[in-house]
């Protein structure tokens, strides 16, 4: 009974160590998205922080751009959706450390080829989730974070999410 107390109490120092990213109620499921980078980090040719990281609950396993060799800018991670949806803005979740975003700009398109500017702006180097409203609801396919800096030059997510449209606000189709 000792062993399995220890177990159990083991167990659970691990589990909250782990960040988990729970879905809010202002975001969108994640369910059917894809995500599209501008590098990822493989080493040994075998992608350990790579972009489908950014949706799966879990800040620990996160995405990296390429540190080996280091991939030059922009950097960006774009999600796809599985169809044109209403949305309001965008929330970051960090993976605090080299790749944090530090300053941004945020990209909609419904087609993966024109993209349109909605937000723009600067995080703090924290480890709090950032938030970007778009100042109005659009209808897209294609949500793209660009970095305009990151920390040490290099990009990285713990996790992303759309955030759904907001009643009243006007909707822009791009």
């Amino acid at each position: 009974m000792k062993k399995l107390f220890s177990l159990i109490l083991a167990f659970l120092m691990v589990a909250s160590l782990t960040v988990s990213a729970n879905i809010a109620s202002d975001e969108l499921d994640v369910e059917g998205f894809k995500v599209h980078v501008s590098s990822q980090n493989s080493p040994g040719g075998v992608p350990r922080e790579k972009g489908e990281n950014v949706l799966d609950g879990d800040t620990v396993s996160h995405w990296h751009s390429s540190i080996e060799p280091k991939a030059e800018g922009p950097h960006y991670l774009t999600v796809e959706l599985p169809e044109i949806t209403e949305m309001s803005g965008y929330r970051y979740y960090p993976k605090l450390g080299a790749g944090t975003c530090k300053k941004y700009e945020i990209y909609l398109s419904v087609d993966n080829e024109n993209f349109q500017l909605v937000a723009r702006g600067s995080w703090a180097y924290d480890e709090s989730a950032k938030t970007a409203d778009f100042g109005k609801n659009y209808k897209a396919k294609f949500v793209r974070l660009q970095f305009v800096e990151g920390h040490l030059g290099y990009a990285s997510a713990g996790e992303i999410r759309v955030l759904r449209a907001v009643a009243g606000k006007p909707t822009e189709e791009l």
